[in-house]
């Protein structure tokens, strides 16, 4: 009994080790984007509105969507017990994945910066516009999520995975709605509980449990795929 409850706190201590340092490497490089998302709550003047949100909407893309994709590649090494830990696993997957987390990044910052300006057009004018556009940058959030994950976990074309983030949530709206909610919730309440505690491992702990679902919901896809046509998804 006492060696059981060993092992599992040393295979924990072990994770939430992995947890904090991918969790570091993820908020160090990000610092510039951390430092302008400050300013951007802070700011109280229109004219520095003007310059922190095209420089942020630039970060966007350039920093935090490479980042956040190494993050999550990280954490797939870490769900595959096959996998052993590298120190450097997060600067190997940020290196050969920045371009198509770039391209992803482009994508949802371009969207969701036209989804802003029409909401600052309308808010108002048009509750009914507004209503709509935030259904459909929450939908925008939800396939962007989903997308890092494919990018993540294929070793397909960038188009491929897009076209399968967008079939997942067709196919399983009510899956990519809770477990997006549950990505949200979570870093509700990391950030309520410490700020440390996210600094240190909450970022990959939350990526770490949504991906989890996402992994598990993959498998019950392809089994039962594989029983009716052969299978549809290979992964890396």
């Amino acid at each position: 009994m006492l060696e059981k409850i060993y092992l599992v706190l040393y295979e924990l201590s072990i994770l939430i080790l992995k947890f904090t340092l991918i969790n570091v490497f993820w908020f160090l490089v990000n610092i510039p984007v951390v430092i302008l998302a400050i300013q951007l709550y802070l700011t109280t003047e229109f004219s520095n509105l003007l310059t922190l949100i095209p420089l942020l909407t630039l970060l966007l893309p350039l920093v935090f969507f490479p980042t956040t994709n190494a993050l999550i590649s990280t954490t797939r090494n870490y769900l595959l017990e096959s996998q052993e830990f590298k120190f450097f696993d997060f600067f190997q997957f940020l290196k050969q994945g920045y371009k198509n987390s770039f391209i992803i990044g482009v994508f949802y910052t371009g969207l969701a910066t036209a989804i802003g300006y029409l909401v600052y057009l309308s808010y108002t004018t048009s509750l009914i516009i507004v209503m709509i556009l935030a259904v459909f940058f929450i939908y925008l959030s939800m396939n962007t999520l989903c997308l890092l994950f494919f990018e993540a976990h294929f070793n397909m074309t960038l188009y491929w995975k897009f076209r399968q983030s967008l079939l997942f949530i067709a196919k399983y709206p009510l899956f990519a709605l809770v477990n997006f909610m549950i990505f949200t919730l979570l870093h509700y309440i990391v950030y309520s509980v410490s700020y440390i505690l996210f600094l240190l491992f909450g970022e990959a702990l939350i990526m770490y449990a949504t991906y989890y679902l996402f992994l598990k919901k993959l498998d019950r896809i392809k089994r039962a795929s594989k029983q009716n046509t052969g299978g549809t998804y290979d992964n890396h």
